[in-house]
């Protein structure tokens, strides 16, 4: 979070996960660099965690991942409750996200 703070331009290609239950544990999968001492690992940038962030330099966010656009809580399908909108909530004025899973062989090329 802290170099997403420093950006106006940020974007994502990765892994998304989605929390039919919880939508607001639906995230992005990002992995930490490798150190000398650590092996790298995976972590979740949620929506509550994108949405808490107050981001004042933010114009565009674009989410290559699966579904970053889409929530799947049949109790909250009447609200907006996904990544882009956390990325929103955040202060980023455009984002542009996906309603469906991404082909990773389609993403590469």
């Amino acid at each position: 979070m802290t170099q997403l703070q420093e950006c106006n331009i940020a974007h994502f290609a990765c892994h998304g996960v989605l929390d039919p239950v919880y939508p607001s544990r639906s995230g992005l999968i990002l992995q930490t660099a490798r150190t000398s001492t650590q092996e790298p690992r995976q972590d979740i940038l949620s929506v509550r965690e994108v949405s808490q962030a107050h981001l004042s330099r933010a114009e565009i966010a674009y989410l290559s991942a699966c579904s970053t656009a889409q929530n799947q809580a049949i109790r909250l399908s009447d609200e907006v409750l996904h990544i882009v909108s956390g990325f929103q909530v955040a202060g980023f004025r455009h984002v542009v996200g996906c309603l469906w899973p991404s082909d990773d062989k389609v993403c590469v090329e």
